[in-house]
């Protein structure tokens, strides 16, 4: 294959040059400081993959431009497609999140737990960091191609506990492994060919492979690590038993795929569902499932950070669910993530082993935020919510008790609490005159939701919660005034 490829500036669709400019020169200052030879990176913008770009080399000798299509390993973020693949077979009933793994993995009978009463570990407490087990980088990263004795050797050492199983997180690469040899042995394949023939391929992420030396090699970053000031070579492992928890190769441009398909899942509706794997199966990868007590990221507008299935998930101030993952082998850094409030996410990655991209990765989430690049999906209201926003118009033009009767709960009138006594639509609309216009209902629910109301006199905030009982009635309003 010869190294003729198209220019690495993609279409910049919605980013106005100057803003891709401030991205760029935030990932050559990144490079430099951090001495990295190449870094690869992508942006989605609403819910489309809007601009990708390199910088530096993929190559150090012969010298290699780096490029968007250029493959490097993703490491510790090829867990979310480990996961997805576990979930697959859950969806399709072959196995239960709660199955004990020596159910699957009868060598798992050697495991040493620490105490008497310790519960066995399950499909769902690996998945989710809470097995126990101790935080094994970077062990593990030098066990990526051993073979299945190997592997069974290991557990027959016996592998011992940091912790009871279920009780808090720890971060453990072994768990991952696990779980890759409970999808060979629920299927008789592999996890490579079952992920290839049942995730990879239907997804046409034709770029993401388990073994980086069997593509061309014009098409390959090679890693590195810094010694005395110097790029030294970091040889690639094959792919192997570990593999489940780090073992992937890919491009920003086939991540962005896979990132999208994860978008995708926003928000639930009624339309027919993705077949290679359900949306409310990645919706429930990407909740927190094990808090993360003592999280790594020590970030000020970070308020919330657990583990999902194969995803961290970290709660933002104004960005909302922030949704994951890093990866680091010796020779690469990874880092994906995406924001399902906003159709939005970015996927970076370069060769160098354990660096910081991830905080890059977030600036320039932050950055495309404050430019207003990226805004909040809409919500539409339910239809229940339309009809009770009018009926309260209505209350509020024309006070009609009979019809406040027949639209509220029973309960609606008992509660006569200074701060929770139903309003005196009368009152108000004598205080605050005529309604001049109103704003949409914005839903935070199908059950709630808030608008404002502008009149003669003054502004009016009018929040509703409907019965969790059909047919659907008024349970709750408040209304917050404001005189002109």
């Amino acid at each position: 294959m010869n190294n003729t490829m198209p220019s690495n500036q993609r279409p910049v669709a919605q980013i106005p040059n100057e803003i891709a400019s401030k991205i760029k020169a935030k990932f050559l200052e990144f490079s430099s400081s951090y001495k990295v030879p190449g870094v690869s990176f992508a942006l989605i913008l609403d819910n489309e993959l809007t601009y990708s770009d390199a910088i530096g080399y993929s190559k150090v000798t012969p010298a290699l431009k780096a490029h968007p299509e250029h493959l490097y390993r993703i490491a510790s973020m090829t867990k979310s497609f480990t996961a997805s693949c576990i979930l697959i077979l859950r969806d399709k009933g072959y196995l239960s999140l709660d199955d004990p793994i020596v159910k699957w993995l009868p060598q798992a009978k050697h495991l040493k737990y620490p105490t008497l009463d310790s519960p066995d570990i399950t499909i769902r407490s690996l998945l989710t960091m809470s097995s126990g087990l101790v935080e094994d980088d970077p062990w593990a990263d030098r066990q990526l191609n051993i073979d299945v004795q190997a592997f069974d050797k290991i557990l027959e050492s016996p592998v011992v506990f940091d912790h009871v199983s279920g009780v808090e997180y720890e971060y453990s690469n072994l768990g991952y492994a696990l779980l890759g040899q409970v999808v060979s042995k629920v299927t008789g394949k592999s996890l490579r060919r079952f992920s290839e023939e049942e995730l990879l391929s239907p997804l046409s992420l034709s770029s993401t492979i388990w073994d980086i030396q069997e593509t061309p090699p014009d098409l390959q970053a090679l890693g590195y690590s810094v010694s005395n000031n110097d790029w030294v070579h970091e040889p690639a492992l094959g792919d192997g038993i570990f593999g489940a928890m780090g073992g992937l190769s890919s491009t920003v441009l086939d991540l962005s795929k896979y990132i999208l398909f994860h978008l995708d899942a926003w928000p639930a509706r009624n339309d027919a569902d993705n077949k290679v794997l359900k949306r409310s199966s990645r919706r429930e990868m990407a909740q927190i499932h094990r808090v993360i007590t003592k999280p790594k990221e020590d970030h000020p507008s970070i308020t919330l950070q657990g583990y999902g299935y194969g995803l961290v998930v970290s709660h933002h101030k104004y960005l909302g669910p922030i949704v994951g993952h890093s990866g680091g082998v010796p020779g690469f850094t990874s880092r994906m993530e995406w924001l399902p409030t906003f159709g939005a996410g970015i996927v970076t990655l370069c060769n160098r082993t354990y660096v910081p991209i991830e905080k890059v990765a977030r600036e320039v989430l932050e950055l495309l935020y404050q430019e207003q690049l990226i805004s909040e999906s809409k919500k539409e209201p339910s239809k229940a919510l339309v009809e009770f926003q009018t009926i309260i118009l209505k209350l509020y033009e024309r006070f009609d008790q009979e019809l406040l009767d027949s639209s509220a709960c029973d309960t609606y009138f008992l509660d006569q609490d200074d701060e929770r006594r139903p309003p005196n639509f009368s009152e108000l609309r004598k205080k605050h005159g005529p309604l001049i216009s109103y704003s949409p209902m914005v839903p935070t629910g199908y059950l709630r939701g808030s608008w404002k109301m502008q009149c003669q006199g003054g502004e009016l905030e009018v929040s509703v919660m409907l019965s969790p009982t059909l047919p659907s009635k008024i349970q709750f309003i408040k209304v917050v005034s404001r005189s002109r």
